[in-house]
């Protein structure tokens, strides 16, 4: 009997430990999306506006497409994948691609990596005119601006709970907003707020490149297992890497021709691949954060970013930050309007599946 006990004893103290890495894990990898966003939108602004003594370089597509262009680095976490050994790659394109087939799934890929260059163009044209910590709490419409788009592009069903957490996303954004803008905190009162609406436009944008991930989504992504679904995740973020480097160059011309930007080397190369570098590890935690834990949990906590922002701009270029009731208040409501849009549809549906398995 001892001997059993002893036995039991240690499996079950293995799974707590199992337990605790995992949960270790899970905080990490939100940590380090968190921290990523807000490291990009610091840099983002710094390059541009030319902060903290470095030269300025306003150039958002040529930032942009640079950046993007190390997205190809997640072809590394697919060729040292210990599952990609096992496989060979036309089997793994082929699972890839699923039902939509190579071509139709490298040209989703190709209008998301367009869809990438011109949402971040508007948030860095943004950033020339706010701050950081207003252009997170803005860019939080991204959520409610993917529910409508689905609605609307892939016919979800909209729910009242939906409608009652976008009222609480957008008051939230508006009591966040209005402070600085109405204290001038912000700079000339015309030049900011085309930046809160070139921030909103990114916002929109964003919804768009998210409804486009639910349409790769629908391939056969719900058969493949964790590896193979991370092995999935990162072939697209591969594929729209290499599709913004071969692809996304002529929006640059397209700019230089219209004298909107004109093509020019950075002052400090050092810097923009800093970037790059930052980016991708953002885009790269924001997959793995999805992949630890869930797409409901990385949307719920992306309002944190809004306070952690704005405690860097005021510890950065000073200011009165995150102080005042209306601030503090907007924050709330847009954390809780994410969650009553995230939670309780899944809760709802939940309920009525269980309902129809019952009947």
């Amino acid at each position: 009997m001892q001997g059993y006990q002893l036995s039991w004893q240690g499996p079950q103290w293995k799974n707590k430990q199992d337990g605790k890495t995992h949960g270790v894990k899970k905080v990490l990898s939100i940590a380090s999306y968190l921290i990523a966003w807000v490291a990009n939108g610091e840099l983002l602004q710094i390059i541009t506006n030319g902060n903290m003594g470095i030269q300025a370089y306003n150039k958002p597509a040529a930032i942009t497409w640079f950046s993007y262009n190390f997205m190809i680095l997640s072809s590394l976490s697919v060729i040292l994948h210990p599952h990609r050994q096992k496989v060979n790659w036309g089997t793994l394109l082929q699972q890839w691609s699923g039902k939509l087939g190579f071509r139709k799934a490298i040209l989703i890929c190709a209008g998301i990596s367009y869809l990438l260059l011109l949402l971040n163009i508007l948030m860095i044209v943004g950033l020339r005119c706010i701050s950081v910590g207003l252009s997170n709490a803005i860019y939080q419409l991204q959520t409610p601006f993917t529910i409508a788009l689905s609605v609307f592009l892939l016919g979800d069903k909209f729910l009242e709970s939906e409608a009652i957490g976008i009222f609480l996303c957008f008051l939230g954004v508006c009591l966040i907003v209005a402070p600085p803008l109405s204290k001038g905190d912000e700079g000339d009162y015309q030049f900011c707020w085309s930046g809160v609406v070139a921030t909103a436009a990114s916002a929109l944008i964003g919804g768009a490149y998210l409804v486009s991930w639910r349409v790769l989504e629908m391939k056969n992504i719900s058969t493949l297992n964790k590896s193979e679904r991370f092995l999935d995740v990162h072939m697209t973020l591969a594929a729209i890497g290499f599709c913004n480097l071969f692809i996304g160059w002529p929006i640059l011309l397209f700019l230089d021709e219209l004298h909107y930007e004109t093509m020019e080397l950075p002052y400090n190369w050092g810097i923009l691949f800093l970037n790059g570098i930052v980016e991708y590890a953002f885009d790269a935690s924001c997959a793995i954060a999805i992949y630890t834990t869930s797409p409901i949990i990385v949307a719920i906590v992306a309002p944190i970013t809004i306070p952690m922002s704005m405690l860097v701009d005021q510890l950065v270029y000073g200011g009165n930050g995150i102080e005042g009731w209306g601030i503090w208040s907007g924050i709330i409501l847009s954390i809780l309007g994410t969650l009553v849009i995230e939670l309780k549809p899944f809760v709802f549906r939940s309920k009525v599946k269980q309902k129809d398995e019952k009947e």
